[in-house]
């Protein structure tokens, strides 16, 4: 019973040990995949600063994940997040379909830059979700989706993103921006339906949903901001005309009173002349 015993109080040992260890290092591998493969899936710069692990709730936290841009654009970065939650279904952590119950982002800066080339998201979303060529033979686009079909799948049952803020800026503005609040993004159950989806298609369907939620907001803003501008124009068009219309009716009363002065002025002249031939001639009369 004794022996019984301590093989069990062993085993149980040896489990927290294993779980310390996995809690430990389970970061450092976490944070070194996604510092890693994040460049290669989207084509821009991602760092990741530390990642907290429980493995016994299956809470993971990611700090300071930041999304670069792309060449040729101006602003700092894409996407900057101070910390991600993370909740794991454990017992799926060894099967085929990784089961994530819930991704919460809270507060992202996402900074949307338009370009002479497009935008900064959309430039990162076709590189997510790369069209595959016409000329491209069959057998080779088959190996691929045969890989990833091998592969680990993933389902995530809820995605949250809140309160965050788009940054947007455009050709003139110097890689500065101006702050507008980001509508709420949820999507929930991605890859159920399909029995799990592959890491590249978990990708590609939430920068589709942050791409379009920022664009489509920015673009409201900007539509909401040309009738100002037009307004604006139009009003200073009126008071230009205007201020033309009244130096125009001034200029003309002006001529018209300068017109009617020097008649006056020829008038008064010519009565005055005439007076004065008029009183000549009599005084000469009354000479003779």
């Amino acid at each position: 019973m004794k022996r019984l015993l301590k093989a069990v109080i062993g085993v149980v040992v040896i489990l927290v040990v294993l779980l310390v260890a996995l809690s430990i290092f389970a970061g450092h591998i976490i944070k070194g995949a996604v510092n890693a493969a994040g460049p290669k899936a989207l084509g821009v710069p991602i760092s990741l600063k530390n990642v907290e692990v429980n493995m016994l709730s299956g809470h993971f936290g990611l700090d300071e994940l930041v999304i670069g841009n792309p060449e040729g654009f101006n602003t700092p970065e894409a996407i900057r997040v101070n910390h991600v939650a993370v909740d794991v279904k454990m017992s799926s952590l060894f099967s085929r379909v990784l089961v994530i119950d819930r991704i919460y982002v809270r507060r992202p800066e996402i900074t949307y830059e338009v370009g002479l080339k497009g935008s900064n998201i959309g430039t990162i979303q076709n590189k997510a979700a790369p069209s595959t060529p016409a000329a491209e033979q069959p057998e080779q686009a088959e190996k691929p989706a045969k890989e990833a079909k091998a592969g680990k799948k993933v389902q995530i049952n809820d995605f949250l993103i809140e309160s965050g803020n788009i940054n947007v800026s455009t050709i003139g503005m110097a890689g500065h921006s101006a702050p507008i609040p980001l509508p709420t993004i949820h999507l929930t159950d991605i890859g159920k339906e399909s029995d799990g989806a592959t890491p590249q298609e978990v990708i590609v369907q939430i920068f589709s949903a942050i791409g379009g939620t920022v664009s489509s907001t920015a673009t409201g803003i900007g539509k909401g901001i040309m009738p100002l501008g037009k307004g604006a124009v139009d009003t200073g068009k009126a008071a230009a005309e205007s201020a033309v219309d009244v130096g125009k009716a001034a200029g003309e009363g002006a001529v018209d009173a300068g017109k009617a002065v020097g008649e006056g002025a020829v008038g008064a002249g010519k009565a005055v002349g005439e007076g004065a031939s008029k009183a000549l001639e009599s005084v000469g009369g009354l000479l003779k």
